[in-house]
């Protein structure tokens, strides 16, 4: 059960990297450049024997967050390993 909980976690992270990869295509007026995943990981999302873990994967929402007003983060506890567990919130700043 908590394997399932933990992987569904990581693939709704790892979701959420490719809908912030078209981050930089959407945004217009931001006042800091937009990370893409690649600047930030240190590979393309997707290449061959490359997978971010749970942290890197964090650190690169923290720093799209910082750069996007569409990007919010809402901390929703601790995962059963003790890490940050974090929900990312893409959405129109109105919202």
């Amino acid at each position: 059960m908590i394997f399932r909980v933990r992987r569904r976690a990581m693939v709704t992270v790892l979701g959420l990297i490719l809908v912030a990869g078209a981050a930089p295509e959407l945004a217009t007026a931001q006042s800091a450049p937009i990370p893409t995943p690649a600047s930030v990981l240190g590979f393309a999302v997707g290449a061959d024997f490359k997978l971010a873990t749970y942290d890197e994967s964090l650190r690169y929402f923290q720093q799209l967050a910082k750069a996007s007003d569409r990007v919010k983060l809402l901390d929703v506890g601790r995962t059963s390993t003790g890490h940050e567990w974090v929900l990312a919130v893409i959405s129109s700043p109105a919202n």
